[in-house]
């Protein structure tokens, strides 16, 4: 049975240049600025992109990544391209090894529209939990904020 989670974004405030590795394409942020990282990573010219967004963000992408080492170099990539003092934001699902998860998502989004989203994940190989994002994140980053409600958890780090 497919489960059903309201998050509410309407307050999110990020300013400046933001880097959103979102889900499927989902961006939260509503910005001319914004940019992906794929298209970042294709650019033969990617090192000039280092250190040039105010903010980065992962919405509920990391818990389909099988590897710890592979999530490890997603955040890093990321951390690279966030100017010192910078943000990044990250939202997603705890995820137990053999459980499979299936999470419809309703976003109350900063531009007071509703989004949904499907989040699922059929491979029980996987697992993913906050505080292996906390460990990868310390390493570049001063964690500020952390929530975990449900299922899912929120990460608020400022890159040192």
């Amino acid at each position: 049975m497919k489960k059903t989670i309201l998050l509410n974004l309407i307050n999110l405030k990020i300013e400046g240049d933001v880097i959103d590795y979102s889900l499927e394409d989902f961006s939260i942020i509503q910005n001319e600025n914004n940019s992906a990282i794929d298209e970042i990573a294709i650019t033969t010219e990617a090192s000039k992109f280092i250190n040039q967004y105010d903010s980065g963000i992962l919405f509920f992408n990391l818990n389909n990544i099988w590897t710890k080492s592979k999530r490890e170099e997603i955040i890093d990539d990321i951390t690279d391209y966030i100017k010192k003092d910078g943000y990044i934001y990250i939202w997603d699902l705890n995820k137990s090894f053999g459980e499979i998860v299936d999470v419809e998502l309703k976003v109350l989004c900063p531009d007071d529209n509703f989004k949904k989203v499907s989040v699922k994940n059929n491979n029980i190989f996987a697992c993913l939990n906050i505080e292996e994002i906390e460990k990868i994140l310390e390493k570049n980053c001063k964690i500020e904020e952390t929530k975990v409600w449900e299922d899912m958890f929120f990460i608020k780090a400022q890159k040192i």
